[in-house]
């Protein structure tokens, strides 16, 4: 090293694990002075290296070369059912500096939806279970409902028949000791990353996909419909107005909501039934107060 043999000693310490000390004490400067050959070796170590200790000399990195890092790294973590927001963090910033210098670059969005779907898939769950009690009754309350992981509404999905052959106490005591099985998990809980955290930054790099895809997925629906409107993004907001996530009634005071601002920005009989035609819970009576008084039913026929 005192050499500047970058390069060997990086070999080096590639070929004897038990100086792995020695690359910590050096990464920063491996990093900085010859960063592909470092990133080669920290990844056929990965097994061995603790990522924490690495992580200010990933930052010294270029882009590149850390993403192609860290993203490996996030691999062998998930298949070893491991977290650390750290990392994600670190890769989600990356993902946006790449995003800001190139709108086409577009993998931030893609992480986001990859590493959600476990969040979206309990929620879906959650809700059809929902869904179940409001047509079939009060079997449970929602406290109970909301205290379910995902091992346990899949259990429940595949024990539906069970469940409504049972009796109210039935039912009442299997999910009691389901639930007593199982620590309480939220929606956040199931994300690698803080949404918080990814909503700024897709704020700072005015990724709006991004922004509007957290805020659903943090429940703030209506936020999501407003800031869609303020921008002026029509199909943005009809996609936040269909999302499967949400009751009926919930999706037809959004389309309502929209319905207002597109009537009164255009006012055309043409857009309100392609309102009408786009969201079935829709009626004529529900747009009909937004256009001015001289307009009649007989109009939109």
């Amino acid at each position: 090293m005192r050499q500047c043999m970058y390069s060997d000693a990086l070999k080096i310490l590639a070929t004897y694990p038990n100086c792995l000390n020695r690359l910590y004490d050096h990464a920063s400067c491996l990093a900085s002075k010859c960063p592909e050959e470092f990133v080669n070796v920290c990844l056929r170590l990965n097994n061995k290296l603790d990522i924490n200790r690495l992580l200010p000399s990933i930052m010294l990195l270029p882009n590149n070369c850390a993403i192609n890092y860290l993203e490996d790294t996030i691999g062998i973590y998930t298949n070893k059912n491991i977290s650390n927001q750290a990392v994600h963090h670190m890769l989600i910033s990356l993902y946006a500096n790449e995003y800001h210098l190139n709108h086409n670059d577009d993998r931030l969005m893609k992480y986001l939806e990859k590493f959600s779907i476990q969040a979206i898939h309990i929620r879906r769950l959650k809700q059809q279970h929902h869904q179940n009690i409001v047509d079939n009754g009060d079997l449970f309350n929602d406290y109970q409902l909301m205290n379910m992981d995902l091992t346990e509404l899949s259990l429940l999905e595949h024990d539906n028949d069970t469940v409504n052959d049972c009796s109210t106490g039935n039912v009442m005591n299997k999910l009691k000791c389901l639930t007593n099985q199982h620590q309480e998990q939220d929606i956040q809980s199931l994300l690698p990353y803080d949404p918080g955290y990814v909503l700024r930054l897709c704020k700072e790099v005015d990724h709006l996909k991004g922004v509007l895809y957290i805020l659903q997925l943090l429940d703030m629906h209506q936020e999501a419909l407003q800031l869609a409107i303020e921008l002026n993004n029509i199909p943005f907001a009809k996609e936040i107005a269909q999302s499967e996530f949400l009751d009926s009634n919930v999706r037809r005071q959004l389309w309502i909501q929209l319905a207002q601002h597109i009537i009164s920005t255009d006012g055309s009989m043409q857009e309100a039934i392609n309102l009408l035609r786009d969201c079935p819970l829709l009626k004529l009576e529900d747009i009909l107060p937004y256009f001015h008084q001289f307009v009649t039913i007989d109009q939109f026929k």
